[in-house]
């Protein structure tokens, strides 16, 4: 059965590389930190002397692989412009000290790791491994990135592989090479289309990926969706993030609730519906680049009549009085219910400030955010007496 075209229509439009792109343009380029010792003209010096010193850390005294060590030093911005913010710059000595500094305190290697295969800076200390330091007590994770680089994923794009299903990286190489070079075979698929598809997808090579007919349901359905508009076609320039790209506009549908496998069942006419809803949505001040980002991230916003989402804006505007700016910063809020968690929420945070018991000044996000065990636990760190208050009166 074939896909209706306002659904394609929808997903090119709303969700191509290029409106990824204009989001991501607005986004400042990192730079050197804490620095102000370091003149201008002198910054891009001390970075590449800080990269290669790095460099050469890794590779000649800690033993990592070459192609590791550089892509580590080039990536790991914001970890090494810490590290240069803690020696006074000299153009004569800088190089020298900077060896000196990583010989004499060793550097956490995972940290710098993590940043590299791109995970948000501010992130990276939810994925740092317990009472681990160096990538010798744990040699699992540079055999899978081996492994996922040599078959064809970019170093910077592992980090999408991280977050999701950290449990890629304490498979055997081994277990990996299998794993891909087997979905080539069973779905006739080259390296750049099976690498897009596991980023968009990264439970495919997880352990539980093997189980039951998920591997086979979502490759049917892209398979599918390719064969209904001739995507492959747009594939020519054999680039991973245009794969990548592709298999992302289906797993929307999926995190909508829609079933693997059952795609092209459920979304008949279904596109046009969620164009309408986006179009509500941007009628109401969201910035469209921002508005894809949101729904990236949250999907199910898109899950909502206008009725429904119409509420959730005028509350966040007119009783909250904040803006819709802000709001493209927190796009969780338009997920949660409304009267059951929000305002509930939002009353008894009111409620608080007024008797005396919270004195803070909290964003709105910090009350509605936690999931309800957070929510109370930090409720009972207010008063031991105020989860009970809140459950049975608010």
């Amino acid at each position: 059965m074939p896909l209706p075209k306002s659904l394609f229509t929808f997903l090119s439009r709303n969700f191509s590389s290029s409106s990824y792109a204009a989001a991501a343009a607005a986004r400042k380029l990192p730079v050197i930190r804490g620095t102000n010792n370091i003149h201008p003209i002198h910054k891009l010096r001390a970075l590449k002397e800080a990269q290669k010193a790095l460099t050469d850390y890794l590779h000649d005294t800690r033993g990592l692989p070459f192609i590791f060590a550089e892509q580590i030093a080039a990536n790991s911005f914001f970890a090494l412009s810490d590290l240069i913010r803690k020696i006074r710059f000299s153009a004569f000595t800088f190089s020298e000290s900077f060896e000196s500094l990583l010989r004499y305190h060793p550097v956490n290697e995972f940290e710098f790791f993590l940043e590299s295969i791109g995970i948000d800076r501010q992130d990276v200390h939810l994925f740092l491994p317990k009472n681990t330091f160096f990538f010798s007590e744990d040699s699992n994770v540079l055999d899978a990135s081996l492994e996922l680089i040599q078959f064809g994923f970019p170093w910077n794009k592992l980090g999408v592989l991280y977050r999701e299903e950290v449990s890629i990286f304490s498979m055997s190489g081994d277990e990996l090479t299998d794993r891909l070079n087997g979905f080539k075979e069973r779905f006739g698929y080259d390296n750049l289309c099976v690498v897009g598809v596991c980023l968009a997808f990264p439970y495919l090579l997880s352990v539980e990926g093997q189980s039951g007919g998920c591997i086979e349901a979502v490759f049917e359905d892209l398979e599918m969706v390719f064969q209904n508009f001739e995507l492959a076609r747009s594939c020519v320039e054999e680039n991973v993030d245009t794969w990548y790209e592709l298999c992302r506009k289906v797993r929307v549908f999926y995190d909508l609730g829609c079933k693997k496998g059952k795609v092209l069942n459920i979304l008949c006419g279904y596109g046009s519906e969620l164009q309408r809803r986006f179009d509500f949505l941007l009628s109401k001040g969201f910035k469209h680049s921002n508005l894809c980002l949101m729904i990236r991230t949250k999907p199910k916003i898109l899950n909502q009549g206008h009725k429904k989402v119409e509420r959730k804006l005028n509350f966040w505007c007119q009783e909250l009085g904040s803006s819709i700016q802000e709001l493209e910063k927190v796009p969780g809020f338009l997920c949660f219910d409304l009267e059951n968690r929000t305002k509930r929420r939002y009353r008894f945070y009111v409620w608080l400030r007024k008797t005396g018991l919270y004195t803070k000044k909290s964003a709105i996000s910090t009350v509605i955010y936690p999931d309800e065990k957070q929510f109370i636990k930090r409720v009972f760190e207010i008063h031991p007496a105020a989860p009970k208050l809140y459950l049975e009166c608010f």
